[in-house]
């Protein structure tokens, strides 16, 4: 009998091996390249998943519950209904008890009241409204807190944003001319206040059910005077407001300033 049959393998079988090995046919574990493909798929499919879970947590969470319940009372204001939303608080439509008339009331949106930023932005626009008495800006009654909840209370305006209106329709020229010079009236005298709106757009002004004018929404005014009450709506460098509706000469000012 041949020495070499009873000796070890047969070479030229060792050699087909050791290329199957080499070329990756098959693993240092003897997985075929359909397993290899699966486990990789897995482990990628795992480090998706992982990467993703803090993004699938935060859009699986409901959304910030309404933060007063009608008949709730917020000193002597009684809630009444929820109005409205934004990005910094809600609106409600409030009754007071006191003198016996609606009034709407503005607090910090449910989730927020710990974040300083929209509390100054709260008692910046009580500030700057409450130095207007002008009839094209809405009227501050009156501000303060009740149980840790800062408010603010307005006058109750019945009617559409200017946003709203023009969703229906262009507005007829006379309509057109009238806004404009009820908002260039508003604008000067805050000016001649010292105070910059900053977030002039149809969505911030108001058009009543009997079309007068009001210009809302002072929560990010820039006062220019000596005397600053906010030092962080006035911080140099910052580019604050809506950018569809900011000047070029705001992000240049801006980025000067930084």
């Amino acid at each position: 009998m041949p020495v070499s049959s009873v000796t070890g393998p047969d070479p030229a079988e060792t050699r087909a091996g050791a290329f199957v090995l080499s070329a990756g046919v098959l693993g240092a574990d003897g997985s075929c390249p359909a397993q290899r493909r699966g486990q990789n798929n897995r482990e990628l499919h795992s480090s998706t998943r992982d990467s993703l879970e803090p993004l699938l947590e935060q859009l699986a969470r409901p959304p910030d519950a309404t933060l007063l319940s009608p008949g709730r009372m917020l000193g002597r204001y009684r809630i009444v209904s929820l109005l409205g939303k934004g990005g910094m608080g809600e609106v409600y439509c409030a009754h007071d008890a006191r003198l016996g008339r609606d009034v709407a009331v503005k607090v910090v949106r449910a989730g927020g009241r710990a974040e300083p930023q929209l509390q100054r932005r709260l008692e910046t626009e009580a500030m700057v409204v409450g130095s207007l008495n002008h009839p094209n800006v809405m009227a501050v009654f009156d501000s303060g807190e009740h149980d840790g909840c800062p408010y603010l209370v307005t006058e109750l305006l019945e009617g559409e944003t200017l946003a709203q209106r023009l969703r229906k329709g262009p507005l007829a020229p006379r309509a057109a001319v009238e806004v404009a010079i009820a908002v260039a009236r508003a604008l000067a005298a805050a000016h001649a206040r010292g105070v910059v709106h900053r977030d002039l757009k149809p969505a911030n002004i108001f058009v009543t059910a009997d079309e007068r004018i009001k210009v809302i929404d002072f929560g990010i005014a820039k006062w220019t005077g000596p005397a600053t009450p906010d030092g962080e709506n006035s911080a140099a460098g910052a580019v604050i407001g809506t950018p569809g509706y900011m000047t070029q000469r705001s992000f240049f000012h801006a980025a000067c300033e930084k």
